[in-house]
């Protein structure tokens, strides 16, 4: 391999293997569903870095745009109705109580539990 070029702002590479060119177009995995009219994607805004999911009506040309608070884990729909999962961090509080020569021990431990949905 003698070079690597990336078209800036867009999904095209190119590769220089001896006295070859070789391009490729990029293909991210995207997460969208399509329900009656409407077809539902997500991606990330390029200056909060955050999850959006956009909602377009193909029908009317109108679209809304959610933005999620938390990392989008799946997208489902079907008929009239979608569904998105986002990640949640759960922080669980948890005592133990010892019960030592007539004494009790309390021990707090803090525990990060991630679930997925």
């Amino acid at each position: 391999m003698a070079a690597l070029s990336w078209e800036g702002g867009s999904l095209r590479v190119a590769l220089a293997v001896d006295s070859y060119i070789y391009f490729a177009n990029l293909r991210p995995d995207y997460r969208w569903g399509y329900l009656g009219d409407t077809l539902v994607y997500a991606f990330t805004t390029t200056e909060r870095h955050e999850t959006a999911l956009l909602f377009w009506d193909t029908k009317t040309d109108e679209k809304n745009t959610k933005m999620l608070s938390k990392p989008l884990v799946s997208i489902a729909a079907a008929a009239d109705y979608c569904a998105y999962a986002t990640q949640v961090f759960i922080y669980l509080y948890i005592c133990i109580c010892i019960y030592y020569i007539h004494i009790y021990i309390y021990i707090y431990i803090y525990i990060y539990i991630y679930i997925y949905i």
